[in-house]
């Protein structure tokens, strides 16, 4: 098998971008603007205070967009002979099949989102594609793979 290049759903991983940045503007609206409507005296200062309040607006509006353009272009998975390379911005994680002790199949057809186990009891989740192409292959190439039975057993701590 050679390199297989897979893009994970848009939709995720832009719905819980976006509720990071409005956490982050909700942060900087209580820092920078709030302050300058609570003590301002005269029509200047809230003229001014509501030119802050645009400018911080519009920089969290760029911001937002020019970032999540970035995340979903720099946002993929390789597909090799022994693993999955996670490129994500300008680093990548490596995910080898050799680890994969369980696949928690249930959770990942209903999420949307793979969920697996390494052999040292460590969950992994990673988003899908829409043909959810990346629960066969990790599957397919994972030959370490024990049942939820013997999971559970070996670690009994992990619920599942």
């Amino acid at each position: 098998m050679g390199i297989k290049k897979i893009t994970p759903r848009k939709s995720k991983l832009l719905i819980s971008f976006f509720l990071v940045m409005i956490i982050l503007l909700l942060a900087l609206l209580a820092t920078i603007c709030l302050p300058s409507f609570l003590t301002q005296t005269s029509q200047d200062e809230l003229n001014f205070a509501y030119i802050k309040l645009g400018i911080v607006i519009a920089l969290w509006l760029v911001v937002t967009v020019v970032f999540s353009i970035i995340l979903v272009k720099n946002n993929y998975y390789e597909i090799k002979k022994t693993a999955i390379i996670h490129h994500r911005f300008t680093n990548f994680v490596t995910y080898d099949f050799a680890n994969v002790l369980y696949i928690d199949e249930y959770y990942s057809k209903k999420h949307k989102t793979l969920l697996y186990y390494t052999n040292k009891g460590k969950n992994i989740f990673l988003v899908m594609d829409k043909n959810e192409e990346l629960l066969k292959l990790i599957k397919q190439n994972s030959h370490n793979q024990i049942s939820r039975e013997e999971f559970h057993a070996k670690f009994p701590k992990i619920r599942l």
